[in-house]
Formats: structure tokens, sequence, C-alpha cells
């Protein structure tokens, strides 16, 4: 996604993963913000207090996330505290929520819920979902799409 948006121009990038960081630090006439926090090498981000404190300054248009578990009933979730309260405050200050996984992250159930699937407003996976999980989750009141 970091790839694809580096093209965009005038545009505010804010981002807590290290990976992002250094594709958009190569994008042109836009503004990057960088969330402190401390490092979690298993996330290859910041997260935790400093980090959810700054992030709540801000209103966000929109937000690209991930999870290790998407789930019907379990919404998404992560095996990581640290990872889902950074997510959960992200949600609550974002006006669009995109979650993009690929197929295997679906029908697991981590640790700690992020958010519903009623909180999102899209999820984007990988033609690998299996159909019956995607009508499924179309059938909640979820929009996905598989690319």
């Amino acid at each position: 996604i970091a790839e694809l948006l580096r093209s965009k121009r005038n545009v505010t990038f804010m981002t807590n993963s290290l990976d992002t960081a250094h594709i958009l630090s190569t994008s042109e006439n836009n503004t990057l913000i960088m969330t402190p926090g401390i490092f979690s090498e298993k996330l290859r981000g910041f997260a935790g207090q400093m980090t959810t404190d700054f992030m709540s300054r801000f209103n966000v248009d929109i937000i690209f996330l991930g999870a290790q578990g998407i789930d019907i009933g379990g919404g998404l979730s992560s095996p990581y505290h640290i990872d889902a309260e950074t997510k959960r405050i992200l949600i609550k200050r974002t006006k669009k929520v995109i979650v993009a996984s690929d197929h295997s992250k679906f029908g697991k159930i981590f640790f700690e819920t992020i958010a519903m699937l009623n909180e999102i407003d899209l999820i984007v996976t990988d033609t690998g979902i299996q159909a019956d999980i995607l009508k499924a989750i179309e059938n909640h009141s979820a929009n996905i799409i598989a690319v």
C-alpha cells in the first residue's frame, strides 16, 4: 500500500511502521509524520502509550491497517496487546477505516480484539479467500473486496 501511495501528491502520511516510513520517505511533495513510541521488532513499528498519546491528537481521513485475525464474531484481533491498543485509538480518530489482510488471516481470533467488523469501512484481501468466507462477511454487512 505504501508503494502505491508514494506517488500521491500533497498528502500528509502518518505511520508507526518503520518499513512504511522508509518507503514513504522518498515521496515528493508530501509530509511524513513518524509516531514516537517503543519499537517492537515483531510489529516492525512503534507502539505503546507514547504512540497512542501522540496519535490521539490528530483527526485522520483514512487509515490502512492490518490484523492477524479477522472473524465474523470476533472481529479484528491481534496476539499483541500493544498492537491492538494502538489500532483501537487510530480507529476512533479516523473517518474511514480500510483493513488490508491476506486470506490466511480469516477465521482466526487472537488474544485481543481491535474492532468489530461493523467498525470497518472496507476490507481488502487477495483472491485466495474461500468463497464461503467472503460471502459470510458480505452477509454480515461488511464491505469486502478480493483483488
